[in-house]
């Protein structure tokens, strides 16, 4: 039922493609042919099921849109502001920083040396905590590597240590340290590959352990911090080469590795397509909607409440004469940023349980990264220059938010509220938290797309009243708390039918203590779409074929 609703935008996206696509060079006007027309075709295939998209999910507060960044490299202090304010500027709300963990213990258990100063191993992660803090981010340590005293097998620093009690003990010394200053770290990473997993086979069922040593540890030593799962890298090897990320996920999940972590980490790279490509297959060419199959692994183990967190989410702009073969697919700069800033619209109007996306990357440290692949994701130049993509991801970020489909909680970023509420957290209420009105006429707004909409709501017996306004009274009621209500908090239709687009839910609380505890949006368009709709998309693919064609003979 939900096609016609995919369909419309990505019509338009097709139209404003074709009239930007006479601009760059020829390969790059194919490129982007190429990709417009796999996601015109992928439209038309059916759309996955086993979601469970209206599930409550366990949100994080606030903004949660981030960057990779490799700060522990930067020596000059000034290079790090320079990074975080750019960051800050652009709307990003966190930092993924790798904490290598062979650095902060390298010769031996409690001995935190730093090999090149002499000083607090410790020092540099201190500083990235600090200063990001001062700029108002938040950081998710990536806590991999182990030291060689703690593998006796392998002379590879991305290799799992013999005795996973070792690296339980230092993640919990981690959450210990930097207990009020960060609140979730991540566990290893891609550790599905061989080679982050020290050139041996991948065994789900040892990371599993890794992973519940980390936990353990963890809350014992802070119980409020929360646990990331590695972010699997998305392959369809079967092989030597790595093991298929749905199949290892599965095996983690047979191993016990449900209640090991908050958050399932996740990467989402576009690689050889572009951000509207739906196709879906465990064992063929992976694509940006790869955490979809994700999903449906995980609500088939019965995990559908937590979130996934995209880890990494990036096109590669490698230029064109590079000497070598393309690792994970090129697109111009220009191509790059529209598709970066399409991928964050995209999850945020279609993933309601993909939460937290961080872009990679801001920026390779190193001079001589210029001679990496993967330094062309970046998104400031070595001079701190914004590119292209920063800026598309800046107009994005700064925009007013809106609510896309799926069950959103009370402190989602496209609710606004005045100051006649409270915020209380609390494990009866949807989310984990809802808002109190401590005042009568506390007023709250809801921006959304979506053609229906349900708000949960609650008060105390025979005091709970809220009226409710869409656009202005195209939908409008007023509802009253029973005295016998059992239920925390109960769902309250308040729109149905509702045309495409964007839409403003306001709530007015009649009665101090009525309780907001979060919204529900969904979107019941019918497929397939109307006649405009697909006159539209042929011709903006004509526009599309005319303008390649109007490119190579002005070349």
């Amino acid at each position: 039922m939900r096609q016609r609703a995919r369909f419309v935008p990505f019509v338009c996206l097709v139209v404003l493609m074709g009239a930007a696509i006479a601009i760059g060079s020829d390969e790059s006007r194919v490129i982007r042919l190429r990709h417009t027309l796999v996601a015109a075709y992928s439209l038309l295939l059916p759309q996955p099921t086993g979601l469970d998209d209206l599930a409550p999910v366990r949100r994080m507060d606030g903004n949660p849109i981030g960057v990779n960044v490799f700060l522990e490299q930067e020596v000059e202090e000034w290079k790090i502001r320079r990074s975080l304010q750019l960051i800050q500027s652009a709307g990003f709300g966190w930092i993924r920083q790798q904490m290598l963990w062979a650095e902060i213990e390298p010769d031996a258990p409690g001995r935190f040396v730093d090999r090149a100063t002499g000083g607090s191993s410790w020092q540099k992660y201190d500083r990235i905590v600090r200063l990001a803090r001062e700029h108002g981010l938040r950081v998710l340590f990536r806590i991999d590597t182990s030291p060689a005293w703690t593998h006796a097998s392998s002379s590879k620093l991305e290799s799992p240590p013999d005795d996973v009690e070792q690296f339980g003990r230092f993640v919990g010394l981690v959450a210990d340290r930097y207990r009020g200053q960060i609140e979730y770290v991540q566990i290893w990473n891609e550790p599905n590959l061989p080679f982050e997993w020290g050139d041996r086979a991948p065994n789900a069922a040892a990371y599993t352990r890794m992973l519940e040593a980390a936990r353990l540890h963890a809350r014992r030593a802070n119980i409020d911090i929360k646990i990331v799962s590695a972010a699997l890298a998305p392959t369809t090897e079967f092989s030597e080469k790595g093991r298929n990320d749905l199949l290892y996920l599965q095996e983690m999940y047979d191993a016990g590795a449900r209640h090991a972590f908050d958050v399932l980490g996740a990467n989402a790279y576009g690689l050889r397509s572009g951000p509207d490509d739906r196709r879906l297959a465990v064992d063929r060419d992976v694509n940006f909607s790869r955490p979809v199959l994700t999903r449906q692994v995980m609500v088939r183990n019965g995990d559908s409440s937590k979130p996934i967190w995209a880890a990494e989410v990036g096109w590669s702009a490698l230029p064109e004469d590079w000497p070598s073969k393309s690792l994970w697919g090129r697109v111009d700069r220009a191509t790059q940023a529209s598709y970066t800033a399409r991928a964050i619209e995209r999850a945020r109007s279609e993933w309601p349980w993909l939460d937290g996306a961080f872009i990679w990357h801001f920026r390779i440290v190193a001079p001589e990264g210029r001679q990496l692949q993967q330094y062309y994701f970046n998104m400031v130049d070595d001079a701190f220059e914004p590119l292209p993509v920063y800026e598309a991801v800046q107009r994005v970020l700064t925009s007013p938010r809106i609510a896309g489909r799926g069950a959103r909680s009370q402190d989602d970023a496209a609710v606004w509220y005045d100051d006649y509420w409270s915020a209380t957290n609390d494990g009866r209420a949807e989310g984990g938290s809802y808002r109190r009105a401590t005042e009568p006429g506390a007023t709250a707004r809801l921006r959304f797309r979506g053609s229906d909409l349900a708000i949960q709501v609650g008060g105390i017996p025979g005091r709970g009243r809220i009226s409710w306004l869409v656009d202005g009274g195209v939908a409008r009621g007023e509802w009253i708390s029973a005295s016998d209500r059992e239920r925390f908090s109960a769902p309250l239709s308040v729109a149905t039918g509702l045309a495409d687009g964007v839409h403003v839910l306001d709530v007015v609380a009649l009665e101090p203590d009525t309780r907001l505890d979060g919204f529900v949006v969904d979107q019941a368009l019918g497929w397939p779409g109307n006649e405009a709709s697909t006159a539209l998309l042929i011709g903006g693919i004509a526009v599309i074929l005319v303008s390649v064609g109007v490119g190579r003979r002005a070349g």
